[in-house]
């Protein structure tokens, strides 16, 4: 690795089966750039998953540039512990109709209905994200943040934005919208 050269960073938070983040790879179309990311994964099911499909492997053949850290931590405003809420691998719908047992149906505050899958609540511990990357990045890096952490994006964006050298070092973020969790300006927890 060339200490001079601009290192890539992505901080992959909810990286789920790290699909998304080859997908991300892919769409951004680096396949022999020197990377580091630090992949954030509560869900220990899906660290399972990762050794049982040789995961870490995969990446390792694919992008021999690419230097993965997994995380079974959670990103969040502050280190600790949090609920966490696992939805229950569900059949397909499509294919392998539900008797309803496993769903339930709730209505929002804007009186509409919509289904939930079954959920397990789990504690997880947490991580703060300011200090995650204040710990690792540097002005000549690039650094990305992809985000996918079912709700809790709009708290942890607040969070980066308290701090105006870490915005200014920041170059591209990418996150899931849940309009769900926001209602009138509010962040929902």
């Amino acid at each position: 690795m060339d200490l001079f050269s601009i290192m890539i960073k992505i901080f992959d938070l909810g990286s789920y089966t790290l699909i998304p983040l080859e997908e991300f790879l892919i769409y951004k179309e680096y396949k022999n750039e020197e990377i580091q990311v630090f992949s954030y994964e509560p869900d220990i099911d899906q660290h399972t998953y990762y050794k049982n499909n040789l995961l870490i492997e995969y990446f390792k053949s694919e992008y021999p540039n690419l230097f993965l850290t997994i995380s079974k931590d959670a990103i969040y405003t502050k280190p600790g512990q949090i609920d966490y809420v696992e939805v229950l691998p569900i059949k397909n719908w499509k294919y392998d109709p539900l008797d309803g047992s496993e769903w339930t149906v709730s209505t929002d505050t804007n009186n509409r209905s919509f289904i939930s899958s079954p959920a397990i609540k789990t504690i997880v511990n947490t991580v703060d994200i300011n200090i995650i990357l204040e710990n690792n990045i540097k002005e000549t890096d690039f650094v990305i943040i992809r985000m996918d952490i079912e709700g809790c994006e709009f708290n942890v964006l607040s969070r980066i934005l308290e701090n105006d050298k870490l915005c200014e070092m920041i170059d591209e973020i990418y996150l899931e919208w849940h309009d769900f969790f926001w209602e009138k300006g509010d962040v929902w927890w």
